[in-house]
């Protein structure tokens, strides 16, 4: 079949549009960023959560000549509703999106729902009687799909590319890491790999040596497996989203509906705002509105085959992987907006950086005419929802920017005619970087505007769909607050696929270009981090999950990366460089590695707060052909500390050594301090091995009685809050002198008994302080003239006992009258009466 010749087309398109007849492929496609949202504003900005099973959908044209699909659910139940919502109590639920297909003719809204008929979902939707390009907030990150069990029969949860939920918490929802074909007793069952991109786009860099030889984990894709992940039921999502989510506060919300967003513009080092409605066309544009005769080329011919992704088959769309479906013919001509609005700079920018790898853009002026479908690329700039609505009969929802890109078959991968640019002004947009990051106010232009250049030329186009849960960096992701992303660069993968995408046209540039950044992707983006937020000079820091990428096409050498710390966000050589650096002398082009590093903090910094940075050099320490991307800082900031000075601990009592007898007490008491106030302080006492005494963690432990002779070492230990220690403990000796047998006595000192009968007496030595004398011989001896006729005494002798006591019985014999009994202990005596009667 003859090949049409896409020229001729395009100029005859321009033609008929010019003399009033609107002609347009058979397919439009809208490709849409979108903000990375968390679950809690999510269904907070929800009018109707709920689950349903799709019944049947149609697709017609609106009033404007648009195709919108709608999909009605039913078996409807209702998770949570607002008053905002017109369907709460509709047994039938009706879905609205931007996009479908009547008859040969298809128009597409890239992250827009795909909903099979007997499937059941759970959704968060924009219910308030809007029809909205996607009613599902946040795009596809408020759409799940409910899948059971095949043995259990329990309800769990997918997300649009088939990965099943396994965790939640008010900021996002965890995921497995397998595409799920099923679910078998409690365990992912993995779906059949579909086409993947070529092996070298996901080449891997292994990690880097050091001079110092230093050994780190590497590959943050490995660090999780599904076999580990608990899946988490519909339930337990549905009590979350009621019990919490629905109840957390959010503070400022990153989602705008209904506002009237500004541009904040940094100037002589004040922030500016301008109004929407300075820079805009006082007559709105039209973005190809079509009447009712409208006329469409019917189209035969072989698909150009240039344009397709590595396949000669179309597969059926894939989540979560990143490609190119249809390409445009070079040069790819783009209308600027009026060079005094905001964004013509970044403008210029974007379509800069993506020729810095393929030749392919081309500018001119703003014209002066109405934008959209012309036949012409265009920057349309920032429309309200008004006038989205006017010209395609749909709204913007939660979406920030569009690409609207005409072609002749998204699916086949055709060529793509037109495309047009607009941003969502209901948000607020900046141009600095620092004032946007973690500031849900306001959006950082660049990486929006990098995100819908890329659509352009055909990026995460036709079957690539938009789900954000890719496992590579890519100017593709969504938009997020409290990601580092400056915008300034591209990244490997973006590099593989335009090359391929445009190296039959154009030659491949030998452009030299490395880069870092203070995240990775993994199901989406997330910070690099480091082990902890406070250092003290000198420590050691780890750095965790820091992307290095090579955009290359070919291998380069001696790619090196250094970290530092620095007072802002602009890393050079003059900040305080954190040891050595580590290296690759061959890096694979169009790779990266994920690596985690540990590095140590200068001793001599001085102490406050700090960013911590990398920058990424090549054949050494060379600048690359674009340094655009050559440094990063991490999201968070550290605080260092000057070197933790050990705390000091006082013995205030006694004052020096003493000595004691056994049974003495001593009162002690202390007085810790810490010159850096890493308090509270801890203390511990310990009063000598075999003093028979606990150690104390008081500072002032009072009096404690020592009943052990010896030599007993007491210390005071001082210890801060982080651990460290007195080096040198305040210390005394304690002598505890034996006790020797200084008194004697006895009780009772009388006695009376009667005949046969008996009873005790203890004695009890004494020293001279008053300590009881242990293991003292004390002997009994009746001295009375007959005193033997009428009492005995036993034992004759006895030692005394830790008590310093030693018992007796006196027992009475039949004669009456008195006797004495002398008891001696080392001379010492003592004496007692016995009185015997009948």
């Amino acid at each position: 079949m003859k090949k049409i010749n896409y020229w001729f087309l395009k100029w005859f398109l321009l033609f008929i549009v010019v003399v009033g007849i609107n002609l347009t492929g058979n397919y439009m496609q809208v490709t849409a960023m979108e903000v990375s949202l968390s679950i809690a504003e999510i269904a907070q900005t929800a009018d109707l959560i709920c689950i349903g099973t799709v019944d049947r959908q149609m697709c017609q044209f609106n009033n404007k000549e648009f195709i919108i699909t709608e999909v009605y659910f039913t078996d409807i139940e209702i998770v949570h509703e607002t008053e905002r919502s017109k369907q709460k109590k509709f047994s039938e639920i009706q879905l609205s999106y931007a996009g479908g297909q009547v008859g040969d003719k298809g128009m597409r809204v890239n992250d827009a729902p795909i909903l099979q008929e007997g499937h059941r979902y759970l959704m968060f939707l924009q219910d308030d009687g809007k029809v909205y390009m996607n009613p599902v907030v946040g795009g596809r990150q408020g759409l799940f799909e409910i899948i059971h069990d095949m043995d259990s029969q329990k309800e769990y949860l997918l997300t649009p590319s088939k990965k099943a939920v396994v965790g939640i918490n008010t900021e996002g929802i965890k995921v497995s890491r397998k595409r799920v074909s099923h679910i078998k007793n409690g365990r992912i069952i993995e779906e059949e790999p579909k086409e993947q991109i070529s092996e070298r786009f996901k080449s891997q860099l292994p990690s880097p040596s050091n001079p110092n030889d230093s050994v780190r984990q590497s590959d943050i894709l490995s660090k999780r497996t599904d076999d580990e992940l608990q899946l988490l039921s519909l339930k337990e999502f549905v009590d979350f989203i009621k019990n919490i989510a629905l109840k957390t506060h959010l503070g400022k919300k990153r989602l705008k509906r209904g506002s009237q967003g500004r541009f904040y513009r940094r100037q002589n080092g004040k922030m500016e705002v301008e109004d929407f409605k300075s820079i805009v066309r006082q007559k709105l544009p039209t973005l190809g509105e079509k009447g009712n005769n409208t006329t469409i080329l019917e189209v035969t011919g072989e698909s150009d085959k240039r344009a397709r992704v590595y396949s000669e088959t179309v597969p059926v769309p894939k989540g979560g992987t990143l490609g190119y479906c249809g390409i445009q013919s070079l040069p790819i001509v783009m209308e600027q907006v009026p060079e005094d609005w905001f964004c013509y700079d970044d403008n210029e920018f974007s379509v800069s950086m993506w020729n810095n790898f393929m030749d392919i853009y081309r500018k001119y002026a703003d014209d002066g005419n109405d934008r959209g479908n012309n036949g012409v690329n265009e920057f349309v700039g920032f429309l309200d929802d008004s006038q989205l609505y006017n010209a395609y009969g749909f709204n913007w929802g939660s979406g920030l920017a569009v690409c609207i890109t005409y072609s002749w078959d998204y699916y086949n991968c055709t060529e793509i005619l037109e495309t047009d640019i607009a941003f969502n002004n209901a948000y607020s947009w900046t141009d600095d970087e620092d004032y946007a990051l973690g500031n849900y106010d306001v959006i950082l232009y660049r990486p929006a505007v990098n995100h819908e250049v890329g659509h352009s030329w055909g990026y995460q186009q036709g079957i690539y769909e938009e789900t954000y849960d890719y496992d590579y960096l890519s100017v593709m992701h969504p938009y997020y607050f409290d990601i580092v992303e400056n915008g300034r660069g591209i990244h490997h993968p973006d590099a593989y696929l335009i090359r391929r995408a445009y190296d039959s046209q154009t030659g491949i540039l030998d452009v030299v270009d490395v880069g870092v950044e203070s995240y990775y992707a993994s199901d989406g983006l997330h910070n690099a981090e480091t082990d902890k937020s406070s250092y003290f000079a000198g420590e050691n820091i780890t750095i965790e999950d820091v992307t290095v990428e090579n955009m290359c096409y070919n291998d380069i050498s001696d790619l090196r990366i250094r970290f530092y710390l620095s007072t802002n966000r602009t890393i050079s050589t003059k900040d305080y460089q954190m040891g050595g650096y580590y290296y690759w002398t061959t890096s694979t082009g169009e790779a990266y590695n994920v690596d985690t590093y540990t590095m140590t903090i200068p001793s001599d910094i001085p102490p406050g707060t700090y960013y911590v940075g990398a920058m990424v050099t090549v054949d050494g320490f060379e600048d690359d052909d674009y340094t655009s991307n050559n440094t990063m800082t991490l999201y968070d900031t550290i605080t260092v500390q000057l070197p933790n000075q050990a705390p000091n601990g006082v013995i205030d009592t006694p004052g020096g050594d003493m000595t004691i007898n056994v049974g003495g007490s001593v009162n002690f008491t202390g007085t810790g301090t810490d010159p850096d106030n890493n308090t509270p302080l801890n203390y511990l006492w310990s009063f000598g091995s075999g003093s028979g005494i606990s150690d104390s963690a008081q500072e002032d432990p009072g009096l404690k009685q020592f009943n052990t002779a010896g030599a007993f070492k007491v210390s005071f230990t001082v210890t801060d809050t982080l651990g460290l220690a007195d080096p040198t403990p305040s210390t005394r000796t304690i002598t505890v002198a034996p006790c020797e047998a200084e008194s004697i006595d006895v009780f009772p000192s009388g006695l009376t008994l009667t005949s046969n009968n008996s009873d005790d007496v203890t004695v009890t030595v004494k020293g001279e302080t008053g300590c009881l004398v242990e293991g003292v011989t004390v002997t009994s001896e009746i001295i009375s003239k007959n005193g033997w006729k009428r009492i005995s005494v036993s034992p004759e002798s006895q030692l005394t006992d830790s008590n310093g006591q030693a018992v007796f019985e006196i027992t009475a014999k039949k004669k009456k009258g008195r006797a004495t009994v002398e008891f001696d202990a080392n001379g010492l005596k003592t004496y007692l009466n016995v009185k015997v009667k009948k």
